[in-house]
């Protein structure tokens, strides 16, 4: 829309087709409402026909590049990854608890000019393009809580600034790499991490012996919890530069302290190799063992050690 021959507004493309087939374009804010060390985030509004249409957004930019539409793989890899295990595991304990966000790409099709006088009124960093790839998904309600610590975004001691709050007032911590050292988080993975959210990761771990989901955030209703933008290590390092392989996988467990939902689960070892020859089918001897039984299902037969 144009005020006196001045493009109004921030719009994408109509993007890459969800999961559903619908395809979705957003009109979205002059300054973003939070900037990390990745990302910039801005606040938008769904168009289309789909069920999205008029509600709430996110469209995310990288924060110091022109991105293309394949810099973006790897985020969809990683959600769509997430969300197939979150299917998994919602299986197995029986009801739906975890689920995960998996952005639509697209590019931006129309930059305001009064992009440039907001940036006077609100700071930031980032600059957009004409035809610069972005993601769309739905914004999430509620205060923004990250429930796990990514031991491979620790591990390289990087801080970021947080700019701005969300619209609950909640701090927004998505993207932030913490400089903590590791005693720092081994006790935050024992303290402040959610049962549902720990018990994930790991299940991420035992169901595929191949790869863990970690770095979790999100929203939650204490009941179900939505996720965005998952970190994945796996043996073969097949999810980018961010992907520690064994050595974050190890490291994952060796903060990680087990509950009721996920203590008699398959475990990586310091080595970073899993165990060898559990069969996820075996019913235990006593089958009046309601305490192991529970954790005897729904997982496929892996029996092979991973190299």
């Amino acid at each position: 829309m144009r005020i006196f021959f001045l493009e109004r507004d921030n719009v994408t493309q109509p993007s890459e087709p969800d999961n559903n087939g619908v395809v979705y374009s957003a009109s979205f804010e002059l300054f973003p409402f939070y900037e990390g060390c990745t990302y910039s985030h801005f606040k938008g509004l769904m168009n289309g026909e789909g069920p999205l249409r008029g509600s709430f957004c996110v469209v995310r930019a990288m924060l110091d590049k022109v991105a293309e539409k394949n810099d973006w793989s790897n985020m969809i890899r990683r959600s769509t990854e997430a969300q197939r295990l979150a299917v998994e595991f919602n299986k197995h304990i029986g009801y739906k608890a975890v689920s995960f966000q998996i952005p639509v790409i697209t590019g931006i099709e129309t930059l305001s000019d009064f992009a440039c006088l907001f940036r006077c009124v609100k700071p930031h960093d980032k600059r957009l393009n004409l035809g610069e790839f972005v993601t769309i998904e739905p914004f999430l309600d509620g205060p923004f809580q990250k429930f796990d610590s990514d031991v491979a975004c620790a591990s390289t001691h990087t801080t970021a600034k947080l700019k701005n709050k969300d619209s609950t007032g909640a701090s927004v911590t998505e993207d932030i790499c913490s400089n903590r050292d590791s005693a720092t988080l081994a006790q935050t993975a024992r303290t402040n991490s959610t049962s549902v959210a720990q018990a994930f990761s790991h299940f991420s771990w035992h169901f595929t012996r191949n790869l863990i989901v970690c770095g979790l955030q999100g929203v939650s209703n204490g009941q179900v919890y939505t996720f965005t933008n998952p970190s994945i290590h796996s043996i073969n390092s097949q999810f980018g530069v961010s992907d520690g392989s064994v050595t974050s996988i190890a490291e994952f467990f060796s903060y990680h302290r087990c509950n009721n939902i996920c203590r008699n689960w398959e475990q990586c070892s310091t080595t970073g190799k899993p165990q060898r020859n559990v069969n996820f089918f075996h019913k235990p001897e006593n089958s009046n063992d309601s305490k192991n039984h529970h954790s005897e299902s729904l997982s496929p037969q892996l029996l092979n050690e991973v190299v």
